[in-house]
């Protein structure tokens, strides 16, 4: 997932300062398309964010994030599906350390394929 997050937010920050802003600050999604210059300009950078993050992701994640259609809402949903909270995160940790700690090579089995 980082190597996604990173790739992702350094790709919309190459496109402009306007486009990471809305990632950042949100967007307020109209229920029609605006016909004030300045809102349609947003609205288009939305859209241009919303492609970028869609196209990032594989199909099956696309399915996950299809209904949302403001950048920032794809952007949060993505890290907190992928990265969690921090409970989350602490026991994905437990989880691995236990998983270290009670690692042992089975007599059936080689030493090369063991490293794997």
């Amino acid at each position: 997932m980082i190597y996604w997050k990173k790739r992702t937010r350094a790709y919309l920050q190459s496109l402009g300062a306007n486009i990471w802003e809305i990632v950042e600050k949100g967007y307020q999604y109209p229920a029609v398309v605006p016909t004030d210059l300045a809102e349609r300009k947003t609205y288009e950078i939305n859209a241009k964010v919303v492609n970028a993050l869609f196209g990032s992701l594989s199909k099956l994640e696309f399915v996950k994030f299809v209904n949302l259609n403001i950048a920032k809402e794809i952007w949060n949903k993505i890290i907190q599906s992928y990265e969690g909270d921090s409970q989350v995160k602490h026991a994905k940790l437990q989880t691995l350390r236990i998983q270290y700690e009670t690692l042992k090579m089975h007599s059936d089995k080689s030493i090369s394929s063991y490293f794997l």
